[in-house]
């Protein structure tokens, strides 16, 4: 897969796929997209209610959710386990130069960054006392889980370059294994998908999204 390192517009990194015309993060700023979308808006809604978390990022990517992830669950004491899937992922040519060090904590980011990119596939691994992780190098309908989620961030490249993800399938796949209570958040807010997630038993609210996009979407599962 041919991508390239492109700067955002809040100085922070991103990847673009030439191919698809693609980018790995909204064009106005990497950071701030993710810490609104993902952390602001999912993570903050969930992570003073329960001692520890569950959390499915569909997309792992750059690292940038996870990276925030753990850096909240070391601030909060929170014990966060995270389970990401990236059929994808970056080398460490690339990973090297991200500059999300100018966005973390530098100690924090300078012990775990290239740590969580590095790892072995399919083998949770502790990355830090409050987050474990284990990554899957393969496509979302051959994950098999055998626990379900507090928190789904579901982060895949967006319908336009990548309509398979935001199909009934691959959908339900990740909804149905989501705890009562629990919420699936992402940056997509097409009509479609909206109502395919409301079909699917969730309730679905339309937020305002981050700087540079108009809205974001979060659902919850109320289902007993």
């Amino acid at each position: 897969m041919k991508r390239k390192i492109v700067l955002t517009d809040d100085g922070s990194s991103s990847l673009y796929l030439p191919d698809k015309d693609e980018h790995y993060h909204s064009s106005h700023g990497a950071v701030q997209e993710s810490k609104h979308v993902f952390i602001k808006n999912g993570l903050f809604q969930l992570i003073h209610k329960k001692s520890e978390l569950d959390i499915l990022e569909v997309g792992f990517g750059t690292g940038l959710n996870a990276i925030l992830t753990l850096a909240n669950s070391v601030k909060h004491k929170k014990l966060i386990k995270y389970q990401a899937i990236e059929p994808y992922p970056l080398s460490m040519a690339e990973v090297k130069q991200l500059n999300y060090a100018k966005f973390i904590d530098t100690q924090l980011y300078d012990l775990n960054f290239d740590k969580i990119h590095s790892i072995s596939f399919d083998q949770w691994q502790e990355i830090d006392p409050y987050f474990q992780l284990i990554k899957y190098k393969k496509a979302l309908l051959d994950c098999s889980f055998t626990n379900k989620f507090d928190l789904v961030y579901y982060d895949a490249f967006g319908p336009r370059a990548h309509p398979e993800m935001w199909e009934t399938k691959p959908l339900s796949h990740v909804v149905n294994r989501i705890k009562k209570d629990g919420i699936f958040v992402t940056y997509c807010v097409k009509g479609s998908v909206k109502r395919m997630l409301k079909s699917l038993g969730l309730q679905v609210e339309k937020l305002p999204g981050p700087p540079g996009k108009r809205e974001m979407m979060i659902a919850t599962n109320y289902r007993c």
